[in-house]
């Protein structure tokens, strides 16, 4: 996890910098405007895992949320593409009435579609926002810890008795806005991270681009 972090935290400051760097430069006010960079590679190939878990709240993130995506730019600006992410989490325990405690551990993988604009493109470091939406569905299995002593008829029948408390698990449409930096630091290869990602809120990651 603290590789993780580390390639978070070099993407954010790597983009900093530059715009540190761009600032201290005199402006001519009577420049011509910037001209928009041709774009070599159009298709783009990212992969990362997720630092904070949001979509369920509460409980123990069994593993890291992975994250995917793959998009292809219409022009210099505009992208169109897909995106997938999977994560797993446990509840905290729900205690009823007779000391019974259920848990219960979510699989949830999300795909989407990816609309996205490149609004900052200097040097190494491109910065890029959007909007995705998707559909995230949901696998359930429950464990329940019975406290020794209860007189019941059987753990089978008064489960069955019982209303689930987390409910059924079901199928939602997700949509999300999320802001991204990338820096080349290779030919081809790029590290990324996002904020606002679906099923975690920060990620961070590789991307190669062709």
């Amino acid at each position: 996890m603290r590789i993780l972090y580390t390639l978070f935290a070099f993407a954010l400051l790597t983009l900093f910098a530059f715009n540190a760097n761009a600032q201290s430069e005199s402006r001519d006010l009577e420049a011509p405007p910037r001209k928009i960079v041709p774009r070599k590679d159009r298709f783009v190939v990212s992969a990362g895992i997720g630092l904070v878990p949001t979509f369920l709240k509460g409980g123990t993130q069994e593993g890291p949320v992975v994250q995917g995506a793959f998009q292809y730019y219409l022009n210099e600006r505009v992208a169109i593409g897909l995106g997938y992410a999977n994560s797993e989490s446990t509840s905290d325990a729900f205690v009823d009435f007779e000391g019974v405690q259920s848990f219960v551990t979510t699989d949830v993988t999300h795909i989407g579609a990816r609309l996205s604009g490149s609004f900052v493109r200097m040097g190494p470091v491109e910065l890029y926002g959007g909007i995705q939406l998707g559909v995230n569905t949901a696998k359930a299995s429950y464990r329940h810890v019975f406290p020794e002593g209860l007189q019941i008829e059987s753990e089978e029948s008064y489960l069955e008795n019982r209303a689930n408390p987390f409910g059924e698990p079901r199928t939602q449409i997700s949509t999300v806005g999320f802001l991204g930096v990338s820096v080349e630091v290779l030919p081809h290869v790029h590290l990324m991270s996002e904020i606002g990602n679906n099923l975690s809120i920060a990620m961070a990651g590789l991307e190669v681009r062709f």
